[in-house]
């Protein structure tokens, strides 16, 4: 086959391919379009009573939901603070997670398994933004009969010790106003951290409640080179090697807190 020929059926598996993915796209948004969108809280506005002080709080309310396409689900997204909260294309799983309000190892969302996502957008317009998470879980709680049951109950909790002192890695910090840490190109770098803010990250990997029993209440500076492992509990876990602390699992009583759906 000459030069000629091979480009002339290389443009060829090229174009098709273009095509092949146009196609696809094509296709999948018109599935997309298809799904219909349920209005389950017309745009409204509401008042709350803030328990903690009485005051009143105004603020604007709106959910919808869609159930999911047939192809792969756009990725959702969630903002919020300062007394405003927006989901697009977010699970209700998701929604709850944050609307509780507690650590995700503190926390289980026992909810039936649904195809549907929400768009969600709730705004303090007078009163205490810090009134947004309670708000959030009243209205799920209204509108889609969601309940968020605070206990207390016993389990096996891992305690974070340091039997050999405190690790190498972590040097005392100079006092500052600044403080945060930063994980790229294999590093973990701390700057004015908390000992017990480390511990709380730790936590967050393992998803399992945790305590921090080793005694450090002084804020640090730290670089911990991250070797190749997977995430969540393997992660933590090889840290904690790493470092020379130990995990002892332990019996406790646990504030906790479980969602289910009625």
């Amino acid at each position: 086959m000459n030069e000629e020929a091979q480009t002339s059926r290389t443009g060829l598996w090229m174009t098709l391919g273009i095509l092949g993915v146009g196609l696809a796209i094509g296709l999948a948004a018109f599935l997309e379009s298809g799904r219909e969108t349920e209005v389950v809280a017309p745009r409204t506005m509401g008042i709350w009573t803030n328990g903690a002080d009485g005051g009143i709080v105004r603020y604007e309310f709106f959910l919808s939901r869609k159930k999911t396409g047939f192809f792969l689900d756009p990725p959702y997204y969630q903002n919020y603070g300062d007394g405003e909260y927006k989901g697009r294309d977010i699970s209700l799983a998701t929604v709850c997670e944050r609307a509780a309000e507690v650590l995700p190892n503190r926390i289980t969302i026992d909810l039936p398994r649904s195809d549907y996502r929400h768009e969600i957008e709730l705004k303090i317009l007078d009163g205490d933004k810090m009134a947004l998470m309670p708000i959030l879980r009243n209205e799920l709680a209204k509108n889609l009969g969601v309940t968020f049951h605070r206990e207390t109950i016993r389990t096996n909790i891992l305690s974070i010790v340091a039997p050999n002192g405190l690790p190498s890695a972590f040097k005392a910090a100079a006092p500052t106003n600044s403080s945060g840490w930063n994980v790229s190109s294999g590093k973990w770098t701390g700057h004015n951290v908390a000992f017990d803010g480390f511990t709380r990250q730790l936590g967050n990997l393992l998803r399992r409640p945790y305590t921090n029993a080793t005694g450090f209440d002084g804020r640090y500076d730290f670089s911990i080179e991250l070797e190749s492992f997977a995430g969540g509990e393997e992660k933590a876990r090889a840290i904690v090697q790493q470092l020379g602390l130990e995990l002892k699992e332990e019996p406790a009583s646990v504030d906790w807190t479980r969602v289910t759906q009625e």
